[in-house]
């Protein structure tokens, strides 16, 4: 595989889209890479009225999938992500809170800082997952496999932008 078969997963948002916030203190960063399972995680409105496939939370890392895009996702067999139970004060029937387990060697770096055009990691350090984290980051990326899959089940509110052409911030 190569770069290009890569992609950054992140999300489009809009004025009226659902987020909810954590009830209790839970550590954010183990929560999205699944060394923290909370059983259920408490979760209560807290913005918005419109449940979409991504449902966010109020940090910027984590968020709960819907029934259809878990129904997507495991149905299709792609690897590096599990979910967990949620219990919240509004009607979120089926959705669940995800985590990425997949991962991978640090990010390439440019030697300046700034904003850069591209995302590169060593492929050799890629444990295969079609979901994974590249170590020291947060970002979650995905395989072209997982793309195509998101796109044909018409996930909403999930924006999927080639490595190649990422525009990022380095420091």
């Amino acid at each position: 595989m190569k770069q290009e078969d890569f992609y950054s997963l992140s999300f489009n948002s809009n004025n009226v889209e659902l987020f909810v916030e954590v009830i209790g203190d839970y550590d954010d960063k183990k929560l999205k890479t699944g060394e923290y399972n909370p059983n259920p995680l408490k979760v209560k409105k807290s913005q918005g009225r419109k449940a979409y496939d991504i449902v966010r939370l109020q940090d910027v890392f984590n968020f709960l999938v819907s029934p259809s895009l878990i129904y997507a996702l495991e149905s299709n067999s792609l690897t590096g992500w599990k979910t967990f139970s949620i219990e919240s004060d509004i009607e979120l029937d089926g959705y669940k809170g995800f985590q990425c387990t997949g991962t991978c060697g640090s990010p390439i770096r440019p030697e300046q800082s700034g904003f850069v055009i591209g995302y590169e990691f060593d492929i050799k350090t890629w444990d295969g997952c079609d979901f994974f984290i590249p170590e020291s980051t947060m970002k979650i990326i995905c395989t072209k496999k997982a793309k195509d899959i998101i796109e044909k089940y018409k996930i909403k509110n999930i924006k999927l932008e080639n490595l190649k052409t990422l525009e990022w911030y380095s420091v």
